[in-house]
C-alpha cells in the first residue's frame, strides 16, 4: 500500500522503437520495489475461440485488440492502492495465457505501449507522457531481431505483418498521438542523459511527502 497517489508515467512510440529497454533502464536504476511496471500489450484480448492460423491474421496493431477497458480499471485499482491480477500474453501462440501476474501498488507506476495515448481515459491517468520516435526503417530492423529470435516468426510473415498492418496502424493512430506526449524523445542507443533526468524527476517523487507535479 502506497502513501500517497502513485505517480503514473506512460512510455508510448511505436513497435521496436526502444520503448522496454528504456523502461528497463529506469527499472534496473531506480529498483522494483519503487515501481510498477504494467505493458499495454500483456492485455491482448483472448483469440482461444480462433484457430492459429486465423490468429496469425488478426490485426494486433489496432486498438480494438486490447482489453483496455480492464487495462484501466487495473491502473485505477492500483491507484486506489489495490493488488491487481494481471494478465499474460504468449505472443509466440498469439493468445492470453490461462494465468495472471500479481501486481503490487508502487509509488511510481510506469505503463508501456504502442497505442498507450490514443485513449483519452488512458491519457488522463498518466502524469507523464513520453513518446520514443524511431524511424520505420529501424524499427522494421529491430522487429526483425526480436520476432526471429525471441517469438519463433519467419522473416516472410514479420515483413508481411510489417507492412499490411503495424505501419499502417502506426501511421493511423501512433504516429497522431504523439501530439498527447509531454516528451518527445529521439531513439537512440545511448539514452542515459533522458533516464538521467527522469530518474531525478522520480527520486523526488519518491521523497516527496505529497505527490509531485510537472
Amino acid at each position: 500500500m502506497v502513501d500517497t497517489a502513485p505517480f503514473v508515467i506512460g512510455v508510448a512510440g511505436g513497435s521496436c522503437s526502444g520503448k522496454t529497454t528504456f523502461v528497463q533502464k529506469i527499472l534496473k536504476l531506480i529498483g522494483e520495489e519503487s515501481l510498477t511496471y504494467l505493458k499495454h500489450d500483456s492485455y491482448y484480448k483472448s483469440l482461444s475461440h480462433l484457430t492459429y492460423e486465423e490468429r496469425e491474421k488478426v490485426n494486433f496493431d489496432h486498438p480494438d485488440a486490447l482489453d483496455t477497458e480492464l487495462f484501466i480499471q487495473q491502473i485505477e485499482g492500483l491507484l486506489q492502492g489495490k493488488v491487481q491480477q494481471v494478465p499474460q500474453y504468449d505472443f509466440t501462440q498469439h493468445n492470453r495465457k490461462s494465468i495472471y501476474t500479481e501486481v503490487f501498488p508502487q509509488p511510481v507506476i510506469v505503463l508501456e505501449g504502442i497505442l498507450l495515448f490514443v485513449s483519452p481515459r488512458l491519457r488522463e491517468l498518466m502524469d507523464l507522457r513520453i513518446f520514443l520516435d524511431a524511424s520505420s526503417d529501424i524499427r522494421l530492423i529491430r522487429r526483425m531481431e526480436r520476432d526471429l529470435q525471441r517469438r519463433g516468426r519467419s522473416q516472410s510473415s514479420i515483413l508481411r505483418q510489417h507492412f499490411d498492418t503495424v505501419q499502417p496502424m502506426y501511421e493511423e493512430f501512433v504516429a497522431p498521438s504523439k501530439k498527447y506526449a509531454h516528451l518527445i524523445l529521439p531513439s537512440s542507443e545511448n539514452m542515459t542523459p533522458t533516464i538521467d533526468l527522469l530518474l531525478t524527476k522520480i527520486q523526488t517523487i519518491l521523497t516527496s511527502p505529497t505527490k509531485s507535479e510537472l
